[in-house]
Formats: C-alpha cells, structure tokens, sequence
C-alpha cells in the first residue's frame, strides 16, 4: 500500500517537498534526497510527527496515510493557493475513496466548508496542508493517538481562525484515500469537537446523528427559543411537501 503512496507523491507536478515515512517497517532499498524513513513503534508517531515538524522549518505539513494517493496536480494547486492566502492557517482539498482493486468512489466535497456540517460529520475525506502552529496544536490536541486523527483536529483548530487566517478550500480532488483503514473512534472525535466547542465559547450537547458515525449537535441557547414561520408559494406536490414537515 505504501509504495502506491511513494508512487503518487514522487510523480508531483510541484516539485519543492519533502517527504518523511513513519513505518513499523525497516526501510526498503531507496535512495532519494527527498525522503528519510522512519522505523518507528506505532505509539511513537504523533511525538515523532511533532519533531520532524519543528526540525524541518518548513511554513507548511501534511499526513497522509499509507496507500492514500495524491493526485499529481496536488501540490501545485495547494501552492498556488498559498501564494494568494499566505496567512491561512489550513488548506482543505476535496477527495474521495480509492478500493483494492483502484477503483474510485464516495467523493468527498466540502463546498464553502460549512462549519456546522463539518462538526457534525467529524470527518475528512480530502487533503489537509496546515500551518506548523496549526498541525503542531492539534498534534497536541491528540496526544498519543494514532496520527490518523491529526486532519480532523487541525480543520477544527483552523475554523477558530479569523480572515486572513481563516482555512481555505480548494475545490478540486486532490487525494484518493485508502478503504483499509480503521476509522477513528465518535468518542474520541466528540471528545475533540466539545473541547473545540468550549475553545469558541459554545455550550453544546451531542448526540448520536441520524447517519451513521456522526454527531448531532444541540447548541445551548439562553431564553427563548425563537419560533420560525416557513412559507411555501406554489404548493403543487402536497404529498412531497407533507413528508418533508414530518
């Protein structure tokens, strides 16, 4: 899986990274100036991310899993962006899921990155690049966690920035991820949403969401609850429109 990775960061349009490979594994037989391998225990990688972030000096990061793909016009487009928004704090990308056998499927589009949806999926399906204070508060948003947790907890550090640091989105896939992977425990993605709740002033109960793996979010408001009258011109579908009531 990890060479299909290898594979899409290698044939980049852009050209300026590099790429440092956190692995149980020993290292194969490579020999690039872009690349350094790391042979690591699992419950070492989120200290060891946290180093090679500070040590490399770099303005910008991202994780990606084993077996996830970039497209090959990725990096170029995250530079062209940040070229325009040099002060943002995260860039988000669409993406989607790749299967064993290549095939491509469940698009993941995050268009106007719609805060409250973002918080009641919990989850990221397309390429994060974050700001080094950005991806280094999240790393110790997650502590030992597994590093597979690390995007949903920079984007929810990120929506806290305000204009010019506030996340931008580019609307374009640009990763493929892998559908091998164990998904990251609700309760501990909740854990991270209230604690970025609290971080915005916000009093929130969460509950199960009506799709499965998301959370349903009931703010906290003070006096009484507004009541909205909903108008509708036109009723031509009367059944349509009953259902949708109910």
């Amino acid at each position: 899986a990890i060479s299909r990775s290898l594979r899409s960061i290698s044939g980049q349009l852009y050209e300026h990274w590099h790429l440092d490979v956190l692995s149980s594994q020993p290292a194969p037989q490579l020999s690039s100036s872009r690349l350094t391998w790391h042979t690591i225990a699992p419950d070492q990688a989120s200290a060891l991310t946290a180093k090679l972030i500070v040590q490399s000096g770099e303005a910008w990061h991202t994780l990606i899993n084993g077996g996830d793909c970039l497209t090959e016009d990725a990096l170029l487009f995250a530079a062209q962006q940040l070229l325009d928004a040099p002060q943002t704090a995260l860039l988000l990308t669409d993406g989607d899921s790749v299967g064993q056998d290549g095939t491509l499927s469940r698009p993941w589009l995050a268009p106007g990155m719609n805060p409250d949806w973002i918080r009641s999926c919990l989850y990221v399906g397309g390429l994060v690049i974050g700001a080094t204070r950005t991806m280094l508060t999240a790393l110790e948003d997650i502590g030992a966690s597994p590093t597979n947790a690390l995007p949903i907890a920079a984007l929810l550090r990120a929506l806290e920035e305000h204009a010019p640091a506030a996340p931008c989105h580019i609307s374009r896939i640009s990763l493929h991820r892998t559908e091998t992977h164990q998904p990251i425990p609700l309760e501990f993605r909740a854990d991270l949403l209230q604690a970025h709740l609290a971080r915005c002033g916000r009093s929130a109960q969460l509950e199960h969401g009506l799709l499965d793996d998301t959370c349903h979010i009931k703010y906290d408001h003070d006096g009484v609850q507004p009541s909205i009258a909903i108008l509708i011109r036109e009723l031509t579908y009367r059944d349509a429109m009953l259902r949708s009531v109910e």
